[in-house]
């Protein structure tokens, strides 16, 4: 922790000075330990992380974060740059960041578009649900939800966390027909595909 805070207060020379910073610093200071190899994160490093995460609004607030941690983590000494998604595993955070070196490009995809929260995706596909119900055609919030939706799902990692959102909630809705999924695709003109999703899936496919 003592590299981290002693380090906040030259953080506004470097090039990864930004408002956002000093929020990185204060909740990820307790995260020092595991980034530098300890077993597990300490409890109010997972609050931390979590809090950071929900902070972030849009995409160039993800940006801000991965360049302060870019011109913060060296000055820990020897590190993991795995420990960095490691530690969303540990903490539960299923759109934390991946891993982060001097050399990393901050405005690449992978970080600076965050998955949707299961929260966003039910949001997105509720308009779709007289349509994977029977309903012959989906309606125009629907097409526009799953448009969004498609956007988001920008890597495998991103895709799996939609899958298993919907895997949690649809058998909750009653009865449904899964291979309607796909047809969403079709009949709303969008190129990703969603397969069909059911309390058996295989997100990880």
């Amino acid at each position: 922790m003592l590299v981290f805070l002693n380090f906040s207060r030259d953080i506004t020379e470097t090039a990864a000075a930004s408002p956002l910073c000093d929020v990185v610093i204060f909740y990820l200071s307790p995260c020092e330990g595991f980034i530098k190899g300890g077993a597990d994160p300490a409890p109010e490093c997972c609050v931390g992380a979590k809090r950071l995460i929900d902070e972030l609004k849009a995409k160039e607030d993800r940006i801000e974060v991965c360049l302060c941690i870019k011109a913060l983590l060296p000055q820990l000494g020897p590190f993991d740059p795995n420990r960095v998604p490691l530690l969303g595993q540990k903490c539960g955070i299923k759109n934390f960041f991946p891993p982060i070196t001097p050399a990393t490009d901050c405005s690449n995809s992978e970080i600076a578009d965050a998955a949707p929260s299961c929260q966003e995706v039910i949001v997105s596909i509720t308009p779709c649900l007289s349509f994977i119900k029977g309903q012959p055609d989906p309606a125009p919030g629907c097409c526009s939800g799953a448009k969004g939706l498609a956007k988001q799902a920008n890597t495998k990692l991103d895709r799996q966390g939609i899958c298993e959102c919907l895997k949690g909630v649809l058998p909750k809705i009653g009865p449904y027909d899964p291979k309607r999924f796909p047809l969403i695709a079709q009949k709303c003109g969008i190129n990703t595909l969603i397969p069909p999703i059911s309390a058996t899936t295989d997100c990880t496919k």
